[in-house]
């Protein structure tokens, strides 16, 4: 669960303490803080522990995170920040703390954090045996899977070298990290101090950079599932590896465009979409932000879906659960989001807005991850809502 509410933002991320070294993602549970905390009370005895330190400067979800813990646990709280940036690792503040802290981090890349953290802790105390945790470690070759885990728990133990020193640590999940050097910054590093960390700063809409990086991960390909109303667009992004390496960003900025509509978000919000891979992960990810319910048609379904007359006689679909349950939401103050991967000439959207309407289901909204154009001179409301469009032209 916690794989589709972490957001795995894009930008140009400046790395902390660092004026000219950046990182390409940056990760975000603020969607996720409550899974998190399961999948620690699950993994750690807090019983050999009386005290929980936290080094999150960026990351104030896992402050969250460690406020629960401690709370829960009846845990003293330092924050190591603020140690760190009191006195720095060199000279150690008079704070006396026990022999087994349990201390967390956001995420362990390099390690330097990490290293700094542990020279402080042994001024402070000598025969100390911190537990250090990372929500998340990178794909960077300091960083070694142990293969070992502990009984029962989601942590797995990882390795670290840091200038011929080992560092053990353990982390709920291993994430991908691109980083940008000092001999290779891309040119808008130049001109603006980066991208802002915080969530409330993303933007409503997918930055180029960001779509095109998306696309750039996940490769292309032909288009598949081609509509029967219109010819292939050729070549396409692979939405599917898209969706699956994004579908909690692409949630998150759907969920915003859906909420900040004037008429908001229906009392009882059900997804409609069809049955293919990319849009049923994206559907998992918004579900799992707010509860609705998801219901997919398979494509043949949508194909046929041609006549309001056909359709309301139900004798083409009585039979299939998903009409049933589109059915059995009339009357009931639900209302329908559809949802796809993209849109071209519209007549996907147009067909499950039919269905809909034939299943007395009021239709609140349709969104898409990209909007290629092309639709008729008088589209249907409500409009689309797409977080990234590309005009293509028709000869």
């Amino acid at each position: 669960m916690m794989r589709q509410k972490l957001i795995r933002r894009i930008g140009i991320f400046r790395r902390s303490g660092s004026a000219r070294r950046s990182t390409k993602y940056f990760y975000d549970g603020t969607r996720c803080i409550q899974n998190i905390v399961d999948a620690l009370e699950r993994s750690i005895d807090f019983d050999a522990t009386s005290e929980i330190m936290t080094h999150a400067p960026e990351s104030d979800w896992l402050r969250d995170v460690s406020a629960s813990l401690a709370l829960q646990h009846r845990l003293r709280s330092l924050d190591l920040v603020a140690m760190l940036e009191d006195t720095g690792p060199a000279s150690a503040p008079d704070i006396a703390i026990s022999e087994r802290p349990l201390v967390l981090f956001p995420l362990v890349d390099s390690g330097e954090t990490l290293r700094e953290v542990d020279l402080l802790l042994r001024r402070l105390r000598p025969d100390v045996l911190p537990l250090y945790v990372a929500v998340l470690s990178t794909n960077l070759s300091k960083v070694v899977d142990t293969g070992e885990s502990p009984g029962g728990g989601y942590l797995k133990k990882r390795r670290l070298n840091i200038g011929g020193a080992e560092y053990g640590f353990s982390s709920l999940a291993s994430v991908p990290q691109v980083y940008y050097s000092d001999t290779y910054l891309p040119a808008s590093l130049h001109e603006h101090t980066g991208t802002d960390r915080r969530l409330s700063g993303e933007p409503a809409l997918l930055t180029s950079f960001a779509f095109w990086s998306m696309v750039e991960e996940a490769g292309w390909q032909e288009e598949r599932d081609v509509p029967k109303s219109r010819s292939s667009l050729g070549l396409v992004p692979n939405f599917v590896e898209v969706m699956a390496n994004n579908g909690p960003l692409i949630a998150y900025k759907l969920d915003q465009l859906l909420r900040d509509r004037r008429a908001g978000l229906p009392a009882d919000p059900i997804l409609v979409l069809p049955r293919e891979e990319g849009a049923v992960a994206v559907a998992e990810c918004l579900a799992s932000m707010f509860a609705c319910s998801v219901v997919s048609i398979p494509r043949a379904s949508i194909q046929e879906a041609v006549g309001m007359d056909a359709l309301r006689s139900q004798s083409a679909f009585g039979e299939f659960e998903w009409w049933k349950r589109l059915t059995s939401a009339r009357g009931t103050g639900a209302g329908a989001i559809l949802l796809d991967e993209f849109t071209s000439t519209g007549g996907t959207l147009a067909r499950l807005h039919e269905i809909c309407d034939a299943a007395g289901l009021r239709v609140e909204a349709r969104a898409v991850l990209v909007d290629f154009g092309g639709h008729p001179a008088k589209p249907a409301r409500p409009e689309v809502i797409s977080l990234y469009q590309i005009p293509v032209g028709r000869g």
